[in-house]
């Protein structure tokens, strides 16, 4: 998974998991972290002497016992660190004068050299913090593909964060359903707490609704994959041009 700085109720959501009984793993899969990160702040919790046999304190006080547990917001992701610690022998590798490297060749010979866990998509984003110390210019902009109006409709959903439910009395997952189209790029967004097919056929039905009208091809980002409006194709269908 790739790195996401915590917040104070995301920590409580874990710890909150955790004693009611459900597992590291379910944990993990619900508030999509990686298993490891929630045994940390678990351990972290212990050492602030909250135990798992004893009822919890009230949330605003389990808030403020937390808050202690936080990562310090100056400090660079864990990625970052790794490619910094090699960051001028990777600038070697990319800028001597005899058979320069490309940054991702760079990246695979550190990478292998130095058994660096973090991702290339992680290496991408420290690269283009670096263009600047290397002189680089910015990536030329990329042309807009023109729509004509009511020929598509993008969609995709967005993890919003967590909120604290009323009803159930506990914090939830909140997702956005983000429909855009493609030729004025006028939205629909909608707040859900499931992305399941119940949920996306209902968020798809509003959407249709407040736009007055069914484009004629809907692309379901990030995979870019559509279908007719006027029936599922027997096959995905990949759009010509999104833009």
């Amino acid at each position: 998974m790739g790195y996401h700085r915590l917040g104070v109720v995301d920590i409580y959501e874990l710890v909150r998991r955790y004693h009611d009984g459900a597992s590291i793993s379910k944990i993990s899969e619900r508030l999509s972290l990686a298993r490891k990160t929630v045994r940390r702040y678990l351990r972290k919790a212990e050492e602030a002497a909250l135990s798992w046999e004893e009822p919890l304190p009230q949330r605003e006080k389990l808030l403020d016992l937390l808050r202690p547990l936080l990562p310090d917001p100056s400090r660079a992701c864990p990625a970052q660190e790794q490619f910094e610690d090699h960051w001028p022998e990777l600038r070697e590798l990319v800028t001597r004068e005899t058979g320069p490297l490309k940054p991702k060749s760079a990246f695979g010979i550190v990478q292998q050299k130095y058994s660096l866990t973090a991702s290339y998509s992680s290496f991408k984003r420290f690269w283009r913090s670096k263009r600047e110390e290397l002189g680089e210019a910015d990536p030329a902009l990329t042309c807009r593909f023109e729509v004509d109006p009511g020929e598509e409709v993008q969609i995709d959903y967005g993890r919003m964060g967590l909120i604290y439910d009323r009803v159930e009395k506990r914090n939830r997952t909140v997702y956005a359903f983000i429909a855009t189209l493609s030729h004025s790029r006028f939205t629909f967004v909608e707040l859900t707490y499931s992305q399941d097919q119940k949920s996306f056929v209902g968020s798809n039905v509003r959407m249709v609704e407040f736009f007055g009208g069914v484009p004629r091809r809907v692309v379901a980002l990030p995979h870019q994959l559509s279908y007719r409006s006027r029936g599922v194709a027997s096959s995905p269908i990949l759009p010509a041009a999104v833009p």
